[in-house]
């Protein structure tokens, strides 16, 4: 059964005529009926069920105009004065409410969606915000990486030749190993950028395949324990729990390759980094772990960029774009990297490769 909250409106209008009409109608087809009769002499007697006609018909238009005012007048006095609510907070989580299934309450359902898009739009405006923020902070930073070793280059190229009469064969040997070396460095960083870009456009497409995780760990470390021992530090393997997952060996040895060459750097003097590998409940963790007292005096940790260094020779200029470059690789294998800053002790990262 049909509510009349239901009803279109104008069925509901039609409603109201017809009952607003009837009554009058009946009362005339009766005085005509009387004069046709000549019931002028019965016409006293015809007045009490007339006025009685008229009185019912007066209260039931009220009745209905009442209920009208309930169904049709109040949900668009409701919709107005939510629509300014709206207005004045800025809100658009609040919902207007849906009363009946007539075109008013479908013009509220309507206004409900339209405030569910401009709610995705304002999402995607602020995501566009961040992420343009994000753009410059990294160009910033980009600037900065691309300038330091170009302003070290051109530095030393230009005091070479303002002593070039002068210069001893030590003198320029050395000269020109720190001219190597920035040049290196702006190399490491123009390919990283190339590499971060080929990921971002899906142009460098990462082979996953069924492969010992343990086995990367161990690669890693072999390759990299002579930059440790020549910093006086130390590199061991810590819990090395078998471990198979759909890894792409390459990417991964990459990620840990550009986080135990930040471990170099911010490791205190004497101090032991140390990667372990242990099960989890999703999967993997690998760990790469200080155990210094801290952080090497001068240098700074962060873990929102584990990746950072702030010297020349610590061999890891454009941390942004390494940074990048992992996420990439680590959101890749369905995974993360992160970072802990431990009290009283050495920093650790921490990359987590779940079971696939």
């Amino acid at each position: 059964m049909i509510r009349f909250r239901d009803l279109p409106i104008r069925q509901k209008l039609l409603g109201a005529v017809a009952i607003s009409v009837l009554p009058a109608f009946a009362l005339s087809c009766v005085a005509f009926l009387a004069l046709m009769k000549d019931l002028r002499p019965n016409l006293a007697a015809l007045l009490v069920p007339m006025a009685v006609i008229c009185a019912g018909s007066t209260l039931l238009v009220l009745l209905l105009m009442s209920r009208l005012q309930r169904v049709v007048t109040e949900p668009i006095l409701a919709l107005s004065n939510f629509a300014q609510d709206v207005r004045a907070k800025g809100d658009l989580s609040l919902r207007c409410p849906v009363q009946g299934n007539d075109e008013l309450g479908r013009l509220a359902g309507a206004f409900n969606s339209t405030l569910d898009s401009l709610r995705e739009l304002q999402s995607v405006n602020h995501g566009a915000e961040s992420a343009s923020r994000a753009r410059s902070q990294f160009l910033a930073g980009m600037s900065h990486e691309m300038r330091t070793p170009l302003h070290a280059i051109l530095s030393v190229a230009e005091l070479g030749r303002q002593r070039a009469a002068s210069l001893t064969p030590e003198k320029a040997t050395r000269y020109y190993e720190m001219i190597e070396d920035g040049g290196r460095r702006l190399l490491d960083l123009l390919n990283d950028l190339v590499d971060l870009a080929s990921l971002e456009e899906g142009k460098r497409v990462l082979h996953f395949s069924s492969g010992p995780i343990e086995a990367v760990v161990v690669g890693v470390v072999e390759e990299l324990r002579p930059l440790f021992q020549s910093r006086g530090l130390g590199l061991e393997v810590g819990s090395c729990e078998p471990s198979t997952g759909r890894i792409d060996r390459e990417a991964l040895m990459q990620v840990l390759r550009y986080v135990l060459k930040s471990a170099a750097w911010w490791s205190a003097p004497a101090g032991t980094v140390t990667v372990a590998l242990v099960r989890s409940e999703r999967g993997a963790l690998l760990s790469v772990t200080d155990r210094s007292p801290g952080v090497a005096q001068g240098r700074e940790f962060s873990s929102e960029n584990p990746l950072s260094s702030g010297s020349p020779e610590g061999g890891t200029g454009g941390s942004e774009v390494k940074l990048a470059i992992c996420r990439r690789i680590m959101t890749a294998h369905g995974g993360r990297i992160w970072a802990e800053a431990r009290d009283g002790s050495g920093p650790a990262v921490y990359l987590e490769i779940p079971d696939r």
